[in-house]
This record gives C-alpha cells, structure tokens and sequence, in this order.
C-alpha cells in the first residue's frame, strides 16, 4: 500500500509543480518504509509472499521512472534522472521469477503473466518481408555482424536487435509492459554488456530508445527515451555516435553540438 500511495504522491507532483517539494517528500518517506519492509521479507523469499514482493519490486522501477522532475515540455532535465537506476532494478526480479516458476499455478498474478507473454509472442514474430520496414535496426545490424567477431557476443546482440526489429514492426504503439518484456529478455546477456559499459551494446541500447519513445503515452514515462539517449551519446565514442544519427532524426533527438 505504502508504494501505491508513493506513486500517487508523486503523480500529484507531476500535475502540481507549485507543490512538488511537498509531494515528493511524502512519497520518497512512503517508499523508504516499504522498502524497509520489503527488504524483511526477502530474507524469507518463498511462493507465498513473492506476488507481493513483485508488485513491490514493479512499483519500484515505475516510481524511480516517475521521480525526476520534467520541464513544461516533459523534458527530464540533465542531472534529474539516470536509466540505469531503474533499468538495473529490473535485474532484481530474476530471484522472483524463479519463485513463481516454482508455484506459478497458484499466483494471483498467473492471469497478467499469461496477457503480457501472448502479446509479446503474438507482436514478436519475425517476418522476412519486414526486411526493409525498418532501415536504422537493419543498419545496426550490418554494423554490428561487421565490428563483433563472432561469438556469445555477437549472438547476444543479434538477438536484441532481432526482437528490437520485430516488435518495431509489429507494435506502432509499445506499452510499458513491452518495455520491461524486452529489458527482462536481457538480463543474462544483454544488461551485464550495458553495465559493463561495452559500446555495441550502448549503441543496441540507444536504438531501444525508439520504443520507449512510443510508449511515452504514461506521464511516469514522458522524457525517458530522450534522457537516455542524452547519456548514451556522451558514452559513446566518435564512431559508435555515427551509428545513432539515423535513429536521432527519427526520434527528434538533437545532440548537442560539439565544440
């Protein structure tokens, strides 16, 4: 309850700027006491308390999403708001997922597991007429077969691509569900290579951006795709920038000027 009462305190905050301090206060206070009650129970992670714990853990990542202070715009100033802060916390639901795969027949969340895997399955089929739909993902493709040898790597990274241009043509209008669905699809391969900051797979990353783009119709989202691609950049080197060009046109993304 704390984290639902957090997350509408901080919604307040987003239609109220006059009165965000204020807000913000009350939802950060609500969801340090949930977190100090959730951290109990993950000492004693078991089928019976793991749908609460994953409500939990899914509040969380929406709240640190919904923190940041926007402009009038909706932009996410630099400095309010880091990616990886909530795209890591979604590597915390793996301990989970394993507790429901133990005892998935009985959770009361069996129902909206079920919904989320078949839209996911039903858009992420890949045509071969959808070749050239999408130029910017066949593109980073060519680059990345032409600069990864070959390996668990290159495999990793095709892969991502793979469900990236699949998804990109079958779903105009992504969901946040879609979101998490293609960031929990990594994190065995793909999220250690972001964390350990490997430029294909920024520039992989930079390219998912697209989606969260589209999925911007959640006010806890608005900003997102264009703060990430902010850092993104400025992690990038010279040549791994010119692979992102294309998809900063396409988003309406402007990179700063060098000097």
């Amino acid at each position: 309850m704390g984290e639902i009462l957090a997350l509408a305190a901080l919604h307040l905050a987003y239609h109220r700027p006059d009165q965000r301090h204020e807000r913000l206060a009350t939802a950060l206070t609500l969801h340090q006491e949930s977190s100090q009650r959730a951290m109990g129970l993950l000492k004693d992670l078991n089928p019976q308390n793991a749908d609460g714990l994953f409500i939990f853990s899914s509040l969380t990542i929406v709240i640190a999403m919904a923190t940041p202070k926007r402009s009038q715009q909706d932009g996410i100033p630099a400095g309010e708001g880091d990616f990886e802060d909530w795209i890591y916390l979604i590597q915390g639901t793996a301990e989970l997922r394993t507790a429901f795969e133990q005892e998935c027949s009985e959770s009361c969340l069996t129902g909206m597991f079920s919904f989320s895997r078949q839209r996911w399955a039903l858009h992420n089929v890949f045509h071969p007429s959808y070749d050239q739909r999408d130029e910017v993902l066949c593109q980073l493709e060519e680059r990345v077969r032409d600069s990864v040898p070959e390996g668990e790597k290159l495999n990793v990274l095709i892969e991502r691509i793979g469900s990236l241009r699949s998804a990109a043509c079958n779903i105009p209008n992504w969901e946040s569900t879609d979101l998490f669905f293609w960031l929990y699809g990594g994190i065995d391969g793909f999220l250690p290579l972001v964390k350990a900051r490997d430029q294909e797979a920024w520039a992989v990353l930079a390219h998912f951006c697209l989606m969260v783009k589209r999925a911007e119709t959640q006010w806890w989202l608005k900003g997102w795709a264009d703060c990430m691609m902010r850092k993104i950049h400025m992690q990038l080197d010279e040549e791994h920038k010119s692979w992102i060009l294309r998809l900063s046109e396409e988003i309406g993304w402007i990179p700063p000027a060098t000097q």
